[in-house]
């Protein structure tokens, strides 16, 4: 949705080439998270600690999108990555409390 290149005018950093070290790394890095809902299942610590981290980041970070706009050299208005962070930061937010308290959520 051209996030990256609008952060990147934003910030005035390039971003990586497609394909390069530090992209393939980024992408082994996000393919990495797909081991979470596996060690939970284990009950494995390393588990739930990414998944407190994958939550309470898109609950939390994700907000900034509504910020971005606010740097530009121009009226507020869309930001990339806006549109889908409505449904995200709900769902991270439930997964918090789920997290938090499990039982409650099977009541």
């Amino acid at each position: 949705m051209d996030f990256f290149p609008a952060f990147s005018r934003l910030t005035g950093v390039a971003t990586p080439e497609e394909g390069s070290p530090l992209s393939l790394l980024l992408y082994a890095l996000a393919a990495a998270w797909l081991l979470v809902p596996i060690l939970l299942r284990w009950r494995n610590p390393l588990g739930e600690y990414l998944a407190w981290t994958f939550f309470a980041s898109t609950g939390l970070i994700e907000l900034a999108h509504f910020v971005f706009p606010t740097f530009e050299d121009r009226p507020y208005g869309y930001f990339p990555g806006m549109a889908t962070v409505v449904p995200l930061i709900p769902a991270a937010w439930w997964g918090l409390y789920r997290m938090k308290w499990p039982q409650a959520s099977h009541a």
